[in-house]
């Protein structure tokens, strides 16, 4: 995929990390449907395995969530060209992606490297909210 020629983003945790929800956004979701429940129900026993793995504390990330928002508003997120190899020899690490700032102007790849916290969290947080009738 990654020498396809393909116009391609990568979001990495390094960016979806920066928005996180709490133990408290997550109970303050209307329960509208079975999916906002399920979702209020599932939060906290997540997070409570985030903390004991030393990944966050006090709530986490939505990555998903903020992979969504780079599609729906990509101005969110300040994006660089890069090129991206992929680690194919060494067995332990087979599979590690490496990100450097791409030479080639036009390159087909960017790279998010930053984003609006606030705003990706307000939209994100605007979305869990509605109300969508059917």
């Amino acid at each position: 995929v990654l020498n396809a020629g393909w116009p391609l983003r990568m979001l990495g945790l390094d960016v979806t990390r920066q928005v996180y929800f709490s133990r408290e956004d997550f109970a303050a979701l209307p329960q509208l449907d079975q999916a906002r429940q399920l979702l209020r129900q599932q939060a906290p026993g997540w997070i409570d395995r985030v903390e004991s793995q030393g990944w966050e504390q006090g709530g986490c990330a939505l990555h998903d969530a903020v992979a969504l928002v780079a599609l729906l508003d990509d101005d969110l997120f300040e994006w660089r060209e890069a090129t991206v190899t992929v680690e194919l020899e060494d067995s332990a690490a087979r599979g590690r992606t490496m990100i450097t700032a791409s030479q080639q102007p036009g390159s087909n790849l960017r790279v998010a490297v930053s984003c609006d916290v606030q705003s990706c969290y307000d939209r994100i947080r605007s979305l869990l909210n509605a109300s969508h009738e059917r």
